[in-house]
């Protein structure tokens, strides 16, 4: 059985899981329905499919059930290696033995706090807690949203949010005005191409040290962003899949979600791709160039490739340069001009799941929590306001 609430102006949905008895009732709840009529047409799919047995009787009995379930239907099918690799260690580690065995019906509030805490005066940092919280958050919230289970028990979480990462990101960009003020000090760095691709596009250091001739469209008005670059050091292991190596210690391999992004040229990232391109052929024709990189654009202007690894060190020398000049230049990282760029589409109203799009986050959870300091921003200069 199922009832229609009405909360505010919305309309929610409210159902009687299988299995679910007046001892041990297990009820499942959905909101944000504009009108009646389409909360009423949404309960009714949902007990057609309970009556045809699609929705079946809650069975996960435990926290390592929770995790496992969305871990292989979720993780290992959608994220990419590193992603895998970024979870697998928060399940191994902390997961499994820790709380692995707590049954659902026993979770109560204190339980996760007490769980933290815990692994806290075991000597875990706050990044370790926050990115452990994320990671079982995002099993819950699977499991509920696929109706494996009937409460996502992670919201009953009354503890200190660790969102240490959010912290960091909140220093590590730069306003639309130090842009203007640093870039013009930037012109003869030779990971300036780097730096505009990441401050205008978003693009990771790996993505601009792999773009091709081929990723760009000027007619179709857009670039492909397709690979990545790594540099590898001695017998170290390549992990995963790539494409080729392009000379002892760099292979060129696919991007961290392994899709391709389409990402649109602006009026302003077109007319520099040309000239770049233009220099680049003057470049070209020189005594002396190497052209074993040949249709790659990050290059010396020698020919010689720049990898992700030389534009970060570079990027530092940079940064420094910069500081020097001018004191009232912040230091960021090379990744800060990336969370330049999408912390300023966030601030200007852009949807998160159209940033998501640009920045080729694998899971939208990444990219709100990373800017949710810009919608505090935005609120607080909403209401100061009030006081003009």
């Amino acid at each position: 059985m199922g009832s229609i609430i009405k909360k505010g102006k919305k309309f929610a949905i409210r159902y009687d899981l299988p299995g679910s008895t007046r001892e041990d009732r297990k009820q499942k709840y959905i909101s944000g329905f504009s009108s009646r009529p389409e909360a009423k047409r949404a309960l009714e799919k949902i007990e057609a499919k309970i009556s045809l047995g699609l929705i079946k009787k809650e069975f996960l009995t435990t926290v390592n059930d929770v995790v496992d379930r969305w871990y292989h239907e979720h993780v290992l099918v959608k994220l990419a290696p590193t992603s895998i690799d970024f979870y697998e260690n928060y399940i191994n580690n902390y997961i499994k033995e820790k709380i692995g065995q707590k049954l659902l019906h026993d979770l109560k509030t204190g339980t996760f706090t007490q769980f933290y805490n815990g692994l806290i005066k075991e000597g875990a940092s706050n990044s370790t807690i926050d990115k452990l919280h994320r990671t079982l958050r995002a099993a819950f919230y699977y499991c509920y949203n696929q109706e494996y289970i009937s409460t996502r028990y992670i919201d009953r979480v009354k503890v200190e949010k660790y969102h240490v990462k959010e912290l960091i990101d909140r220093e590590n960009y730069w306003s639309p005005e130090i842009i203007a003020k640093a870039f013009p000090l930037l012109a003869d760095s030779p990971i300036y191409f780097h730096a505009f691709l990441a401050v205008n596009l978003a693009l990771r250091a790996e993505e601009t040290a792999a773009l091709h001739i081929n990723d760009l469209y000027f007619e179709k008005g857009y670039i492909t962003v397709r690979h990545a670059v790594k540099r590898i050091y001695g017998k170290e292991e390549i992990e995963g899949r790539y494409i080729r190596k392009l000379n002892h210690n760099t292979i060129l391999k696919y991007t961290k979600s392994e899709k391709t992004r389409i990402l649109p040229m602006t009026q302003t990232v077109k007319s520099y791709l040309k000239q770049y391109l233009t220099d680049l052929a003057q470049q070209m024709v020189l005594k002396g160039y190497i052209h074993q990189y040949d249709g790659f654009l990050s290059v010396k202007d020698n020919g010689e490739l720049i990898s992700e690894r030389q534009v970060s060190k570079r990027w530092a020398i940079d940064m420094k340069r910069l500081m020097e000049i001018d004191s009232s230049i912040p230091k960021i990282t090379f990744h800060g001009l990336r969370h330049s760029c999408a912390s300023y589409l966030a601030y200007k109203g852009v949807d998160m799941k159209t940033i998501q799009e640009i920045l080729g986050h694998s899971d939208i959870t990444i990219t709100s929590e990373i800017y949710t300091h810009l919608d505090l921003k935005k609120k607080l200069e909403a209401l100061e306001k009030l006081e003009e």
